[in-house]
């Protein structure tokens, strides 16, 4: 037997394993995450938690809600005091205007 080819063979045969042995090694752990990375995700995880629960709630935008609708109700009122202001205005405007108040 020629020693050369044997040990060829030897070799060809042992790097095909340690390729495999490498493969095999990434594909199963190309997915995991490093602790670093659960790290990371837990700090951004719990920020995310703390504005959620800061955040407000049903009641508290109910309350929003019915302060807007009051203000909504009392800028109506003062439109519709300005309007008749308005009026008036042009009214004494008017009578500036036919010479009135001589």
């Amino acid at each position: 037997m020629n020693w050369d080819a044997g040990r060829f063979w030897l070799d060809l045969i042992a790097m095909a394993v340690a390729g495999g042995a490498a493969t095999y090694t990434w594909i199963t752990n190309h997915d995991r995450a490093t602790a670093t990375e659960v790290r990371s995700l837990d700090i951004r995880l719990t920020r995310i938690e703390e504005r959620v629960n800061s955040a407000p709630g049903h009641d508290d935008l109910g309350r929003i809600y019915e302060r807007v609708n009051n203000l909504g109700e009392g800028l109506e009122g003062l439109r519709g005091e300005l309007k008749g202001i308005a009026h008036q205005l042009g009214m004494l405007v008017q009578h500036m205007l036919n010479g009135g108040g001589k």
